[in-house]
């Protein structure tokens, strides 16, 4: 599952920390800065000691980690003509506590010989808790497609889940 970062808060002391030891989520961690199991919210506690022997306990609270849904996928015009051009855009929503960094949407197609996708990816950067993001791309189907052909999108993130989305189109019949 995806981590959270959780850093020792303390005020300056005697001397320089040297170890700390976390318990968060029934899990006991050494280390200065550790990374929580789970994706939900919860409170992490640390008995911290510094260069003179010091002992210092806290509790810190950390938010849910991110989660990145993919909300909604629209082609325009729904049935686009081959060897035309048409509009997707792809809408994507962080329902997690915390904020998904590095967010990038990739878009491709599948049984659409000749078609081309541009950009193929296209970063959201930070997504907020609660917030969406829409990444656009355009889609110039290839002149042989006749049948249903595919899109695929790829949403990544550097402290989220990968989530993937396949939907099915009909081209608009050639004359």
């Amino acid at each position: 599952g995806t981590s959270v970062l959780v850093s020792p808060v303390f005020g300056t002391g005697q001397g320089r920390l040297v170890s700390a030891t976390w318990s968060c989520g029934g899990t006991t961690i050494h280390g200065l800065a550790v990374k929580c199991p789970g994706t939900s919210a919860g409170t992490a506690t640390v008995t911290a000691v510094d260069g003179a022997g010091n002992t210092a306990m806290a509790s810190v609270d950390y938010p849910a980690a991110p989660k990145i849904k993919v909300t909604k996928v629209k082609l325009s015009p729904k049935k686009p003509k081959a060897g035309k051009g048409s509009k997707l855009t792809v809408t994507v929503r962080n329902t997690g506590g915390s904020a998904a960094t590095g967010v990038k949407v990739c878009a491709g197609t599948a049984k659409a010989p000749g078609t081309r996708m541009a950009p193929g990816c296209r970063s959201l950067g930070s997504v907020s808790a609660g917030k969406g993001e829409s990444g656009r791309f355009t889609v110039r189907l290839g002149r042989k497609v006749r049948k249903r052909f595919q899109v695929k999108v790829t949403v990544t993130g550097s402290n989220t889940a990968k989530v993937t989305r396949t939907n099915s189109y009909r081209p608009k019949p050639v004359k």
